[in-house]
């Protein structure tokens, strides 16, 4: 019986010598899932399938952030709707801001579309630091591997070389996909998308396309009739490729523009779920580029 004892401690261990992150989205947890590897245990917050917006602060949530070695954002204010209160009631040190286990995964990421002025008149999703949806471009990607990789290592120097590694192995595949994705954006150079909600400026960005109008007349508001009544007008002119849309916005508007002007309706998922094919940042990353190459009608002849 005494014999067994160490045996079992030691099996116990590795368990217990295990980080517990917690993440804002799913591609945070994936991702790093992929750099922390059998050092770290891995909880996401929100899936791509919800809008990160406006996360329901449950109790549950509040339970993992008491728990948490490591909590990692988004940032860019992405989270600002629901995290900062949850983080003040979790009263957890370890994962404070500015704490080694507070990892804002969009340092180093050049924002798009700052606003001159912040006025929530303009919309209840006005991001003053710009906007959040750098994890729908590739090297967004990159760039949230790289702050997890060095986050983790502050709060555990022992496992830099495997961090190392780990982080090596993520972007020969990511480097690997975009040389697989390089014939989608030559497809999608030019091409043009009617969107519901600014997801896309950094995609649209890397891949060349254009994004013509948005049923969002300001972030997080819903359009008026005349609005709809313009962009409408604008897809009949423009004949864009397809309308985006989020999941959560398969509604009356969106029916509605599809059936009056017969523009395609793309429903995709702005981050991973926890279903196949969008179970892996890359995966997911995959599907999305494409599913956009393939909406863009082939070049006359």
């Amino acid at each position: 019986m005494y014999k067994l004892i160490p045996l079992l401690l030691l099996t116990l261990a590795p368990l217990h010598a295990q980080l517990s992150v917690l993440c804002t989205t799913r591609d945070l947890a994936d991702i790093a899932s992929r750099i922390g590897g059998n050092a770290v245990r891995v909880e996401a917050m929100a899936t791509g399938a919800q809008d990160p917006h406006r996360i329901l602060a449950k109790p549950s949530g509040l339970l993992k952030l008491r728990r948490a070695d490591v909590l990692i954002e988004m940032g860019l204010d992405l989270e600002h709707a629901w995290l900062p209160a949850l983080l003040e009631n979790a009263a957890n040190e370890r994962i404070a801001p500015g704490q080694p286990g507070f990892i804002n995964a969009s340092d180093g990421i050049t924002p798009l579309e700052v606003p001159t002025t912040v006025d929530r008149s303009r919309g209840t999703d006005v991001h003053p630091r710009g906007n959040p949806h750098y994890n729908l471009d590739p090297e967004g990607g990159r760039t949230i591997a790289r702050n997890i990789a060095k986050g983790l290592a502050l709060v555990k120097p022992e496992l830099k070389a495997t961090l190392d590694a780990n982080l090596r192995s993520f972007e020969a595949d990511l480097d690997a996909k975009l040389k697989e994705w390089a014939p989608h954006f030559a497809r999608l150079k030019g091409a043009k998308f009617v969107v519901r909600h600014g997801w896309f400026p950094y995609l649209a960005q890397r891949a060349g396309f254009t994004v013509i109008a948005d049923l969002e007349p300001m972030a997080g508001l819903e359009p008026s009739p005349a609005h709809v009544a313009a962009v409408m007008d604008l897809i009949r002119r423009e004949k864009p490729a397809a309308l985006l849309v989020p999941p959560w916005k398969q509604d009356g508007i969106t029916k509605r523009v599809a059936s009056e002007t017969g523009v395609r309706v793309l429903a995709l998922p702005v981050g991973c779920t926890n279903d196949a094919p969008y179970a892996t940042w890359l995966s997911w990353m995959d599907h999305l580029i494409s599913a956009l190459a393939a909406a863009v009608p082939e070049p006359a002849k």
